[in-house]
């Protein structure tokens, strides 16, 4: 009996999976941002995972590249595009999943906590005072600038936070799609 090779799963099918390792990407790169609030050390370890997060997504869509390639004997730009969309958006479903753990509705959430402690240092305090923001913003608030900033950070909610992810997504996955998409197509179609 003859050994028929297995089909090519979908795009949406490998999209899920990719999607699975990229929000375990973007899982570590929310969880890295909250710790690294709380220990400064970790900041080079951050922009490492967040600055490889397009690395780690385009090494996926080209692996599916190459084996739709190998299937089908090219990879088109669209295929490319819609596949590095579908999984940059089930990655973020999982970075949301992340935010709402670490960021919650009554400001004692880990992030906020974390962020709080982190302006509380003199540190902070002296680099507002150097940038002229604490000027302006006891000019605006009265002279309760620091106190009204950290009274912000604890409003900002958890559909703040995932709003902004939302927002960040739909502003990059499309650029970044484009970008893997016009690099990892194989043109090896017959010329009509």
């Amino acid at each position: 009996m003859a050994e028929t090779s297995r089909p090519l799963s979908s795009i949406n099918q490998a999209a899920m999976r990719s999607g699975l390792l990229l929000g375990g990407w973007g899982v570590a790169g929310v969880i890295l941002i909250t710790l690294t609030l709380a220990n400064p050390s970790l900041a080079l370890l951050t922009d490492v995972v967040l600055l490889g997060f397009p690395i780690v997504t385009w090494r996926c869509t080209r692996s599916y590249a190459t084996a739709y390639a190998t299937e089908k004997g090219y990879f088109t730009f669209g295929a490319g595009f819609s596949f590095t969309s579908l999984a940059m958006t089930y990655a973020t479903l999982w970075v949301l999943i992340a935010v709402a753990f670490v960021v919650n509705d009554s400001g004692t959430g880990l992030f906020t906590t974390n962020l709080i402690a982190q302006m509380e240092t003199v540190e902070y305090r002296e680099a507002l005072r150097q940038s002229g923001l604490l000027t302006s913003l006891d000019q605006a608030t009265k002279g309760k600038g620091f106190e009204t900033l950290v009274e912000t950070i604890r409003s900002f909610s958890r559909i703040d936070a995932m709003t902004l992810i939302l927002f960040a997504n739909l502003f990059i996955n499309p650029i970044l799609s484009l970008l893997i998409g016009l690099i990892c197509r194989k043109d090896g179609r017959p010329k009509i």
